[in-house]
């Protein structure tokens, strides 16, 4: 999981240069005469509680449910969400803000502290089928059973359930079990609570030192629930975690359980010290949630983070010991109760203070008094600020992040998102060690969002306004059903620079989510989906044939963690509905194949499943089909390189592109061109357009063939050369989206487009 930066105190504003955008993706972009007053941090009006929600991968969780007393909210499609206001109950003579956050095909979260206004919260909710910490068992309760999750066990004995009306249960009982280990670096984030706030047998508050939580649901075939019989405890065997194994493991450790109403811990038994298992044994007479931590008394801790100047930092993260975290104040303080007589580290990430190499980490030894103060001080980095203003019917409040090339990886990196406050003004870190061009992203609650070019010069502070206006759309949702199941899949929302869109060529209709510009292979998953529509017309909304669909769960490819799998709609209906700005919303239903290796019938045949989708998408490119193409036609930009005397068998030409501009691409099929047709064709485009940016050629026995990529501003070109293609039938042929910036088959293709915005695809540092 990785973690928030965010923002700096006004004295760092000397100096801080009056900002307007180089280019954007809007029409209403902020003009060279708005003049952006930089951000007192310490005068914003937060809201009253803030934050983001994410999976264990560090993927924003949008549409999650969130209620706290009679308010309800829902994530946006960063995983935001605020209150403007919250309600509290009493607890530990203390007034604690309780919030619930629910999503299908997660577990349940419930989070609560003893909340300072202005406050912002970050959670971590677990998958309930594609974790590595999360399982799945059906129990037979004639037998003893058990449920294990690594080196966490749960045993049940024989006849040791019972339903809600306390009869004893015969039927197969399912038990879904989540275990969070201290040693996981998102255990404070996924803990529910969160403050790890308790009370003991004798009534007293107190903190916890957590060794290990583990959550048991049990129900019947029918989804209701079921507890332990009376007299039947189950047993617990908690593993030591390896931070502490090499300290002192005490005799006996309690169990806690955990409260919804008041997010606290509530003190309900005792684990015994195995030496043999080195682990804690214990019994528990119900679940929801079981914990065991050792309690200390409290102590309140302060803790300063402040830049190298001396400037205090408002809203950065803080982590102790891995245990808990919290946000710093709107100057640069933060509280919380920490345990005493315990050492421990109190540590800024990286991540969570403008993407800096290192973390600062402070040893604080063991506190005996009621308070104690820290001072953590990190490097001074630059800042950008300013106001975001919606000009629809909803409030100011947007989630807002950077996007740049890292120098160290040149990958895309982003930093972690931040919320504006009520009126809109916004204070977040930029890019430690970073000059050069970003893009700061400005997300409203609908999804909506707007993309602004920032020139950025390391440790040098900005201030811009921004207004909102649409330049994403929402993303969407699959579901798949099958044997009394159902799996849940969300999609981002789809950008065209991620290769996502609507794609019209003549009567075809193609549209996808798009790849993630940056993926981890072995620790994350995506969900894609693709879809191909025969005989699109825009005055028909309804399509029960000649459609595909397919929707993938990608990533983790192997072992018995292994979620990749692939629904194929075979029959069913689609409704294609457009609207307005140039979006779509597909909404599908029908009859699937799920296909995955955890998922396949004896046999090896795949599963059927009812599958639905819902995602709405912008379009990406709207063109129709050409034969016999020539120059003349003027159908092309001006410098697109002609074969003298030869038209085009096939084109495509792009009539409406919020990516690709004007343009389109040539096929020319002719087997009796040579290389030397193509080689004309380069140095043509090297005229006109400087060396390419890209490409290759490839000669040798086997293979006879390559391409080369030309940027010039917004000016796209791509020569491709196939020596081996012998001819082909390109009657009822369908152009998708990925053709049209890489090509169809041919001899020789040429793809040229005048306007194109992708340009962040193409390295461009050796060009000339």
């Amino acid at each position: 999981m990785k973690k928030m930066n965010f923002w700096l105190l006004a004295s760092l504003f000397a100096g801080a240069l009056a900002f307007t955008a180089c280019s954007s993706h809007d029409d209403d972009a902020p003009s060279s005469n708005d003049v952006a007053t930089p951000v007192d941090p310490t005068t914003m009006k937060m809201s009253a509680l803030s934050g983001f929600v994410y999976d264990k991968d560090g993927k924003p969780l949008p549409n999650v449910e969130i209620s706290t007393g009679t308010l309800t909210t829902k994530t946006d499609a960063s995983g935001g969400f605020s209150f403007s206001s919250v309600g509290t109950t009493k607890a530990n003579g203390a007034s604690r803000t309780v919030l619930t956050f629910k999503k299908d095909g997660y577990f349940k979260v419930t989070r609560a502290a003893e909340l300072t206004d202005g406050d912002i919260w970050e959670v971590v909710m677990r998958s309930t089928y594609n974790d590595a910490d999360a399982t799945s068992t059906t129990i037979d309760p004639s037998y003893e059973g058990s449920v294990n999750v690594r080196s966490m066990k749960v045993d049940f004995q024989q006849d040791g359930f019972k339903d809600k009306n306390n009869n004893l249960f015969y039927g197969s009982v399912t038990t879904d079990m989540l275990y969070l280990d201290p040693d996981d670096e998102d255990f404070a984030a996924s803990m529910p609570g969160g403050d790890l706030a308790a009370t003991n047998k004798n009534g007293e508050a107190v903190q916890l030192v957590s060794w290990g939580m583990t959550l048991v649901d049990m129900t019947d075939d029918s989804g209701n629930s079921l507890q332990l019989a009376d007299g039947k405890p189950a047993t617990m065997t908690y593993p030591v975690p390896e931070k502490f194994k090499n300290g002192t493991k005490p005799a006996t450790i309690p169990l806690w359980s955990f409260d919804e109403k008041t997010g606290l811990w509530i003190e309900e038994g005792i684990a015994t010290y195995d030496s043999q298992l080195d682990a804690y044994v214990g019994p528990v007479t119900h679940f929801s949630w079981a914990n065991l931590d050792y309690p200390e008394k409290r102590t309140m801790l302060t803790v300063i983070v402040q830049d190298a100047a001396g400037n205090r930092i408002p809203h950065v993260k803080v982590d102790i010991d891995g245990q808990k975290s919290f946000f710093t104040n709107n100057s640069g303080e933060g509280k919380t109760y920490v345990p005493r007589n315990t050492d421990f580290y109190v540590t800024v990430h990286s991540e969570d203070y403008a993407n800096y190499t290192g973390e600062k980490k402070v040893e604080v030894p063991a506190i005996s008094g009621e308070t104690s103060t820290v001072t953590i001080t990190l490097p001074t980095v630059g800042h950008i600020s300013g106001r975001v203003l919606n000009q629809g019917s909803g409030n100011n409040v947007a989630t807002i992040w950077i996007e740049y090339k890292d120098p160290q990886t040149n990958k895309t990196a982003k930093t972690k998102s931040t919320h504006s406050d009520m009126e809109g003004k916004f204070y977040l870190m930029a890019p430690a060690g970073f000059t050069g061009t970003a893009k700061l992203k400005v997300r409203g609650g609908d999804g909506k969002v707007k993309i602004v070019e920032i020139n950025l010069v390391d440790g040098q502070s900005l201030a811009i306004n921004v207004d909102f206006n649409s330049d994403v759309s929402e993303g969407g949702a699959a579901s798949i059903t099958y044997n009394g199941t159902t799996k849940t899949l969300t999609f981002e929302p789809v950008e065209i620079e991620n290769g996502g869109g609507v794609c019209i060529i003549d009567g075809f209709l193609s549209a996808t989510n798009g790849w993630p510009m940056e993926f981890d292979f072995e620790n994350q998953t995506w969900a894609y989906m693709s879809m191909g529509l025969v005989g699109y017309n825009p005055s028909q909304t309804k399509y029960t044939d000649k459609f595909s669909i397919s929707v993938m769960n990608e990533g983790h490819g192997g072992g018995d963690n292994n979620d990749h799998f692939s629904v194929e709609v075979e029959q069913g209906e689609v409704n294609i509905t457009p609207l307005a700005n140039n979006k779509y919303r597909i909404q599908a239903t029908g009859t699937a194949y799920l296909q995955g290796w955890q998922f396949e019938n004896e046999g090896g045949e795949p599963t059927i499943a009812e599958a639905k989708l819902d995602i709405t998408m912008p379009l990406y490119a709207k063109g129709t089909s050409k034969t016999n193409v020539k120059e003349s036609d003027n159908l092309f930009p001006s410098f697109t390189p002609w074969l003298t005397n030869v038209a085009a068998d096939d084109a495509v030409v792009i009539t409406e592109s919020p990516a690709l501009g004007k343009g389109g691409f040539l096929s020319y099929r002719n087997t009796d061109l040579t290389r030397d047709n193509f080689n004309s064709m380069v140095d043509k485009a090297k005229q006109t357009l400087g060396e390419p940016v890209d490409g290759y050629m490839w000669v040798n026995q086997y293979q006879d063939n390559g391409y080369y990529v030309f940027l010039k501003g917004n000016k796209f070109l791509r020569l491709s050369w196939n020596g081996k293609w012998s001819g082909g039938n390109s009657n009822n042929r369908v152009i998708e989206m990925n053709s049209l910036e890489y090509g169809y088959d041919g001899r020789i293709t040429v793809i040229a487009y005048d306007g194109y915005t992708l340009t962040d695809k193409w390295d461009t540092n050796g060009r000339k």
